[in-house]
């Protein structure tokens, strides 16, 4: 397999020139972080070796450092240019040469235009989303992404065309604060083995959760027991192909 990125969906534009949201958080520490939470994603228990895994949402490349070596290739997809940046050096500066980065927003369809938004209790360059939600109760009350003068903005690509040259993907991780239920419902998870993936407990206000796990469980076996009355920021749901 030839490694190639995805040309932009930007409505005619043929550069994105807009504001870049920016992080106070120490790269090298966040980096670290991040590969020790991407144990949450249990690749080590759910595949031993596989030709290809997506990594939606990759961050500053925390999964991938992590998990390289498990996979022929891997794909990304990262909203954020600091994060694509960040994450491209990452990579860089530990040789890994089987994966790369696209800059994109996913969502429900292709070329739209959405505002990447920073997580407002947070400097940590995680915390952009494209959701707008805000806590209204529990422990994160006034939390939540919002909207300002340097907000980014981002093409959306959608998983109709991530997987349109795929016959099968080994694994799909996906971190991507609460667009899960526009990226994946009313799309055909039939080429995917497994798929491992934090859902943001704020969907059960949305009204998304259910008909979302409702959505994956057409195809796929949940193997992850699923609270729907979880106050925490996420659970985990990992699903394999029935």
């Amino acid at each position: 397999m030839v490694l190639k990125r995805h040309g932009m969906y930007w409505k005619g534009k043929e550069e994105i020139m807009n504001k870049i949201l920016t992080t106070t958080e120490n790269l090298f520490i966040w980096t670290q972080r991040v590969i020790q939470e991407c144990a949450e994603y249990q690749v080590e228990n759910l595949i031993s070796h596989g030709k290809l895994c997506l990594d939606i949402g990759c961050n500053v490349g925390g999964f991938i450092i992590r998990n390289h070596n498990r996979f022929d290739n891997i794909i990304a997809y990262e909203a954020s240019q600091l994060n694509v940046q960040s994450c491209q050096m990452n990579l860089d500066m530990n040789g890994i040469t089987n994966a790369v980065i696209n800059r994109f927003a996913v969502g429900a369809e292709d070329g739209q235009t959405l505002k990447l938004k920073k997580f407002n209790t947070s400097d940590n360059c995680g915390s952009f989303g494209t959701v707008d939600f805000m806590w209204d109760k529990g422990p994160y009350i006034g939390a939540g992404w919002e909207e300002t003068e340097d907000s980014e903005e981002v093409p959306t690509i959608s998983l109709n065309t991530i997987l349109k040259d795929f016959d099968n993907v080994d694994f799909m991780k996906i971190d991507i604060e609460g667009a899960e239920y526009q990226f994946l419902v009313n799309k055909d998870l039939s080429k995917i083995d497994i798929i491992s993936m934090e859902l943001h407990n704020f969907l059960i206000d949305l009204n998304q959760q259910k008909p979302l796990i409702e959505w994956i469980s057409k195809t796929h076996n949940i193997l992850t027991p699923i609270d729907d009355g979880d106050i925490s920021r996420h659970q985990i749901l990992i699903a394999k192909r029935k």
